[in-house]
């Protein structure tokens, strides 16, 4: 009886301690900020206060990935702000994905009006707990990289 009594506990024991515990949580870090400028003058075009500017519930984004779905980006599911200024500076801020998980390659496309569109193509590396933006391409050409560090990127018009 005693033997059987010790062998309960120690097979409890064992099989009730947990063997290693990873730490949580994925890290999601996709989102870019673009800043848009005249090419002849750098009027900043995201200023609502400039002559010419986006009207900034006009714009739209169109993710690849979610059935090319087109958002008025005044009506993105984002608490973040997507339109900022920072240092005199105004900026969108733009993700690769909606809601699902993004893939090796996301492109979106921006509607700055309905003849003016930008498509922006997100080059991430996707591991078991990260996905991390590698390069960005706007309208096919290379923009930024890793080596770049922080992911701003100036469209020229």
């Amino acid at each position: 009886m005693k033997t059987i009594i010790t062998f309960f506990f120690l097979t409890l024991f064992l099989t009730s301690c947990d063997k290693h515990r990873e730490i949580c949580c994925d890290i999601v870090d996709t989102a870019i900020e673009v800043s848009v400028l005249k090419k002849d003058t750098n009027i900043d075009l995201l200023n609502q206060n400039q002559p010419g500017h986006y009207v900034f519930g006009d714009i739209a984004l169109e993710y690849a990935s979610a059935n090319n779905q087109k958002w008025p980006i005044n009506l993105m599911p984002y608490n973040k702000p997507l339109l900022f200024q920072q240092n005199g500076k105004y900026y969108m801020r733009v993700f690769a994905s909606m809601h699902e998980s993004p893939g090796d390659i996301n492109k979106v496309k921006i509607y700055w009006t309905d003849n003016d569109v930008d498509v922006i193509t997100f080059h991430i590396k996707n591991d078991k707990t990260m996905s991390i933006t590698e390069k960005i391409l706007v309208n096919d050409k290379l923009m930024w990289t890793q080596a770049d560090g922080e992911r701003v990127i100036t469209i020229l018009k």
